[in-house]
């Protein structure tokens, strides 16, 4: 009856806290209660066994029958190897620290907090059975009610997390099996009819007076006390440039959880836009900008092979912007609708990301060799023409002789010849003559003097950006809090030639537009740092970065970095496969860094075994472990029913030893129950509980010692120990009913 009570309350419990994850983990969680259902019945088989046996039989299916929940609501049985431990609770714990922000029914792309959710209800329904089931002597009362209240939690913490119907019909079924699991046992079967009778008041009553308990404020508001207990409120970032000392948060705040096959930069938004002073992302409606299609290769070859599935999961960052990497293709499971922004291949959720949101992304992430950018030619069909753009400024002389204060110039193709050309911007962009004057009453005169020469003495848009990183790497200083000057990037590569990203970032993006290679700045999150427990990359606010990206035909969107290794995001840079700029065509150049993380994933189709960890072998063994477990216990129970149970004396007679063991006074071997009166100087009525074990021993009497003989042996034997001895002589024979 106890084992019937428990399966129906505690699948009543699973099938609500399989509510909690989306699509519900139903078929997991009454597999978990199939496995309580069979620990519950081993735990009473093990009852049978000897004292000490028993209880590390018992111990032994708890921990077996726990790893089968785990496995039953999917936690992969290799990590419950030794091997896998590291990498078990680093997910336990990433998926713990998740619970008080996720969004009830958690549907995101991380696996972890879903599969947490599900490990405590099962861990719940494990722990009731062997609370419930485990192989006491006698009593066990409290064990049944730590069994109860761990299956009324299973069923109370979705019913808070969630928004369910008939709430009244549900609270009456979980007193109804409450009641069962309490009391179904006890009732006698001529007792049942009345027993239901009254159930169906007392549940009826309750039904009744719901209502007038159901306020519009909770009673506890745990709501208020998850938000004080949850780590530091997040943090945002504007990724557009500035040039002024630098003010995002520097304190190692862990901000993203990105699953990806191998390292790269982290985008949050194309910043591709220049105003004359500085970069800043655009605000162009999508419909006047390049087509998407436009920005990806024709090769569809080559689009597969550098096409990846990210997963991001958001602990710290409080933004719209969907961070992903490369050429956003598409969104799956957004927190919040999704929106293609003015630059192609970002995009911007309806609502702001949230610690817990995750999303995957279809992302195009190209890493061409060397050789074969340098051989990627000028070919530039549907490309915009926007991205060889700049908004420039002319001198206040120029201003009062005439010349217009800033104009759109627009910059010919790398090695295509022709003179950069004033443009009227907009849907119908046309030209309005040659650029040559103004630019050389500009404000960047020397910037684009600089971009001529580097150009003329490259051979490909390749070769002209190496010779732009050469140049920003030799002479120039990392600060992040640089001078600040009327015309930034100006000052920053002819003046002081000290700045941090944003400078580097800005003012290579602006040279290789004045040399005629499409470019853009982006602003985001280098790789962060590789956890080998959780096969992720942490991203943190000291990742927070701007680089560049340079359009390739054939290839799209590459990256280039030209901030120096000092930096902070520089220094958790490795195996990202950057160009740079003294490698030689043909070889496969990194970035290197100073602080190395730890290894990235495995290649696809390495082997998984670890020094030290559990593997095929390990399972083989647990398993002949665990055969050759059941084989002794039922060998042992086996032997214990042939030798047939003990007398009732010889029960009492062994509990009497105990009892006198407890209070120090050991008994001589060989001491007969005569000869333990006489010791212990017993007499009157606390001799009685010895006689009537002497006459019940030897057929002289069938009734055991009554409950009042078994209270004065426990007075006889405290006599003269003061109260300390009083309370030890109720541990050691402490009151029971006549059996």
């Amino acid at each position: 009856m106890r084992l019937a009570a428990f399966t129906a309350l505690a699948a009543f419990g699973a099938l609500h806290w399989a509510l909690l994850v989306s699509p519900h983990g139903s078929g997991a969680m009454l597999a978990s209660v199939a496995v309580g259902a069979a620990a519950g019945l081993a735990l009473r088989a093990c009852a049978r066994l000897p004292g000490a046996v028993r209880h590390v039989a018992a111990a032994g299916v708890v921990l077996a029958v726990l790893g089968g929940a785990l496995v039953a609501v999917g936690i992969p049985l290799r990590l419950l190897a030794p091997g896998g431990w590291g990498e078990l609770g680093a997910g336990v714990t990433q998926g713990v620290e998740a619970l008080s922000d996720v969004r009830i029914p958690y549907a995101g792309v991380d696996d972890w907090p879903r599969l947490t959710i599900l490990a405590g209800g099962a861990a719940l329904v494990v722990c009731a059975a062997a609370a419930a089931f485990w192989p006491a002597r006698r009593g066990g009362a409290a064990g049944h009610g730590i069994g109860l209240v761990a299956l009324v939690v299973l069923f109370t913490v979705p019913v808070v997390d969630l928004t369910l119907s008939a709430q009244f019909a549900r609270g009456a079924a979980l007193a109804a099996l409450v009641a069962a699991y309490l009391w179904l046992e006890r009732v006698p079967r001529a007792g049942v009819p009345a027993a239901g009778v009254a159930l169906a008041a007392a549940v009826a009553a309750g039904v009744a007076a719901a209502p007038a308990l159901d306020r519009p404020e909770p009673w506890v508001d745990y709501e208020r006390i998850a938000e004080s207990l949850a780590p530091t409120a997040a943090v945002r970032f504007d990724f557009s440039h500035r040039y002024g000392p630098i003010d995002w948060p520097r304190d190692g705040r862990e901000l993203l959880r990105i699953r990806a096959r191998r390292a790269t930069y982290w985008k949050a938004e194309n910043i591709d836009e220049f105003d004359g002073r500085r970069w800043r992302a655009a605000h162009a409606l999508a419909g006047a900008r390049t087509p998407l299609s436009d920005e990806l290769p024709d090769d569809r070859a080559g689009l597969r092979r550098w096409r990846e599935r990210l997963e991001v999961t958001v602990r710290g960052l409080q933004a719209h912007e969907a961070v992903a990497a490369g050429t956003i293709l598409r969104l799956m499971r957004p927190p919040s609708a999704a929106v293609a922004t003015a630059s192609p291949g970002t995009f911007v959720f309806e609502d702001e990301l949230e610690r817990g949101d995750s999303y995957a992304a279809d992302v195009y992430v190209p890493r061409p060799a060397p050789r074969q950018l340098a051989a990627a030619g000028t070919g530039y069909p549907g490309l915009s023409p926007t991205y060889w753009t700049l908004a420039i400024r002319t001198t206040q002389r120029a201003q009062v002789e005439g010349l217009a204060f800033e104009a759109d110039v627009r910059f010919p193709p790398f090695g295509s010849g022709g003179a950069p050309q004033i443009v009227q911007e907009g849907a119908g962009a046309y030209s309005l003559g040659d650029a040559s004057e103004l630019l050389s009453r500009s404000q960047y005169v020397r910037s684009y003097r600089l971009a001529r020469r580097l150009a003329a003495q490259s051979r490909s848009p390749y070769e002209y950006a190496r010779r732009i990183l050469s140049y920003l790497a030799t002479g120039f200083a990392y600060s992040e809090t640089p001078a600040q000057h009327p015309v930034p990037l100006e000052a920053f590569l002819f003046g002081d030639r000290i700045g941090y990203c944003q400078h580097f970032s800005g003012a290579m993006a602006l040279l290789l537009r004045m040399g005629g290679v499409p470019a853009r700045v982006a602003g985001g999150f280098s790789p962060g740092s590789y956890s080998r427990k959780r096969r992720d990359y942490v991203v943190r606010d000291l990742d927070a970065h701007s680089w560049v990206e340079a359009w390739f035909p054939g290839y799209g969107w590459v990256t280039f970095d030209p901030t120096p290794a000092a930096a902070p995001a520089r220094s958790q840079v490795i195996n990202v496969g950057l160009p740079s700029l003294d490698a030689p065509p043909g070889t496969g150049d990194q970035a290197q860094r100073g602080d190395v993380p730890e290894p990235g994933p495995r290649a696809p189709g390495a082997s998984n075994a670890q020094p030290g960890g559990g593997g095929p072998a390990f399972g083989l063994v647990a398993l002949a472990a665990l055969l050759t477990a059941g084989l002794v216990a039922l060998g042992t129970a086996f032997w214990r029913r042939r030798s047939g149970p003990k007398r009732p004396a010889d029960a009492h007679l062994a509990e009497l030893e105990r009892a006198l063991r407890r209070l120090g006074e050991p008994v001589p071997a060989g001491a007969t129950l005569a000869a333990l009166e006489r010791l212990l100087g017993l007499d009157g009525p606390g001799a009685g509980y010895l006689r009537a074990l002497r006459d019940r021993r030897y057929g002289f009497g069938a009734r055991p010692p009554t409950a009042a003989q078994r209270r004065e042996l426990r007075r006889a034997l405290a006599r003269g120990r003061g109260p300390a001895g009083a309370l030890r002589a109720l541990w050691a024979l402490p009151p029971r009913r006549s059996t």
